[in-house]
């Protein structure tokens, strides 16, 4: 009789040791998916660039950097719930953010979208939340010349750089209703990260070939952040 309820014991012992397990296991796996969170963003004309500092680069303005880690941390299951409004890639860093990679999204259409990627056991989520483009600004005048209107549909125009080399121009600007102007920089150099901030109705010196005037400007009827550049070429 004992032996048999030893054996029970051992028997009842190691089913409750199971369940535990696979309670634990379904715990672990349920804590190791974050909530999405929420990221409102703008899509933009498909001609559309902005400079993006981790790429070191002017690239498409649709794209938007969701995670950024050293090359050996393992980022996996880049999932999208729609590819036609959004895809994810992993990017490599440039300049000073070589040896380094991120989880960059793609957006394609408005709307909302949901992305995950795993990283390091934990599955992340955000949900972008796209928007249209809307012209940010009033008025951004170059020598007198108010360019304002060339940002209608799309966020970047382009300026001879033959026309402009090592000269000081005059920068003045305004934004349109329900923005705010963040700040309008001068980017001397893609891929290093040197700007100089430009004071409205101030003046800048036009430096290299693809430097450019970086306008960032919030809206917080929509919670858009929008950005505008002149590049000169």
């Amino acid at each position: 009789m004992k032996k048999i309820s030893r054996k029970l014991s051992v028997i009842f012992m190691t089913v409750m040791l199971a369940v535990m397990m696979v309670l634990s296991t379904a715990a672990e796996t349920q804590a190791a998916t974050t909530t999405p969170q929420k990221r409102v963003v703008t899509l933009y004309s498909s001609k559309s660039k902005n400079y993006n500092s981790f790429l070191g680069n002017y690239v498409s303005a649709n794209m938007y950097n969701i995670d950024v880690a050293p090359k050996n941390s393992k980022f996996q299951s880049l999932k999208s719930a729609d590819r036609k409004k959004a895809t994810l890639a992993l990017k490599n860093g440039a300049g000073v953010s070589a040896g380094m990679q991120a989880v960059v999204a793609t957006v394609k259409k408005t709307g909302n979208v949901t992305v995950s990627y795993k990283k390091q056991g934990t599955v992340n989520k955000q949900t972008f939340v796209v928007k249209k483009y809307t012209n940010p600004l009033k008025s951004l005048k170059i020598d007198g010349t108010n360019i304002a209107s060339k940002f209608k549909t799309d966020n970047v125009y382009v300026l001879p750089y033959a026309k402009y080399a090592g000269k000081k121009i005059k920068v003045s600007y305004s934004a349109a209703s329900n923005f705010e102007l963040s700040y309008v920089d001068y980017l001397l150099q893609p891929g290093n990260m040197k700007s100089d901030m430009v004071k409205n109705k101030g003046t800048v010196k036009i430096q290299k070939k693809n430097s450019a005037l970086l306008i960032s400007a919030y809206n917080a009827k929509t919670q858009q952040n929008e950005t505008c550049m002149v590049i000169f070429q």
